[in-house]
């Protein structure tokens, strides 16, 4: 294969790459914007009942709250640990 048709794959498979990216990012913030929309949904819709005039579905120090929040974490540290194994 010459020099011009590998660049020209290399460039086609770098735009397959980069709108793989785009595509996942707009899907990961799109399903965020939805989840806090619903969240906040549920937070007015009186379905919870609220102590002190507040939502304790909101408490990030309980363990329902941190247990996603840390499995989260772990995808970015296991991402971390791939980079810096190169």
């Amino acid at each position: 294969m010459g020099t011009v048709q590998r660049k020209v794959v290399s460039g086609v498979f770098l735009l397959y790459l980069f709108g793989g990216v785009a595509i996942s990012s707009v899907d990961v913030v799109l399903a965020g914007s939805y989840i806090f929309n619903l969240r906040d949904w549920v937070n007015k819709s009186g379905w919870i009942q609220t102590i002190n005039d507040e939502n304790p579905e909101n408490d990030a120090t309980s363990f329902g709250q941190l247990v996603p929040i840390l499995t989260s974490s772990l995808v970015l540290f296991s991402f971390f640990q791939i980079i810096s194994g190169e």
